[in-house]
């Protein structure tokens, strides 16, 4: 019975820690919702071709942090800052370490 207990305190207690996370990502998922649904519909009007289509919104999801990496803004380690985006889009640990290497 104490087993149970204890794994589910762990797990209580790691779901708390994670909804800081979860909060300060609902703005970048409002976000990028907003540009993808947009997309679609333009896409949807005009005949666009998927190809296309996932080119304008990959350049609009890719806009703002381009714009703040190449200005430089507050950052004061650039090279930190695109190890962290490596390690946050990387697919999976293979690649990660690829990068790294």
């Amino acid at each position: 019975m104490w087993c149970i207990v204890k794994t589910l305190a762990k797990e209580y207690l790691d779901w708390v820690a994670q909804s800081g996370a979860r909060k300060a990502l609902r703005p970048l998922r409002a976000r990028l919702r907003e540009i993808c649904l947009s997309e679609i519909q333009y896409a949807m009007g005009s005949n666009t071709d998927p190809e296309r289509a996932a080119t304008r919104i990959v350049s609009k999801l890719l806009a703002q942090p381009m714009t703040v990496i190449k200005d430089n803004n507050g950052f004061d380690d650039v090279e930190g800052l695109s190890g962290t985006l490596r390690m946050l889009f990387a697919r999976d640990a293979v690649e990660l370490s690829n990068q790294a290497g």
